[in-house]
């Protein structure tokens, strides 16, 4: 799939659960995806870091079964 579509994927179910406030929307680099690690770095608006849909949202990401192990993080 297109990198392109992936990071526009990922941004629209994002706000499809509640509007994103800030975001890093590209998860690779366009030049090359392999310069970093994929990470894709965003805030909803009016939630606070304690807010409910971030654990929900950590509970969905570690249920993941795939070929890369994928976390949530914040920023401290």
């Amino acid at each position: 799939m297109d990198l392109n579509k992936i990071n526009t994927l990922l941004f629209e179910t994002l706000d499809s659960i509640a509007a994103i406030g800030t975001s890093k929307v590209s998860m690779f680099d366009k030049k090359d995806k392999y310069s970093y690690m994929p990470f894709f770095r965003f805030k909803f608006k009016n939630k606070k870091k304690d807010d409910k849909i971030y654990k929900d949202i950590e509970v969905v990401i570690n249920s993941f079964k795939g070929n890369v192990k994928w976390g949530l993080t914040t920023k401290l």
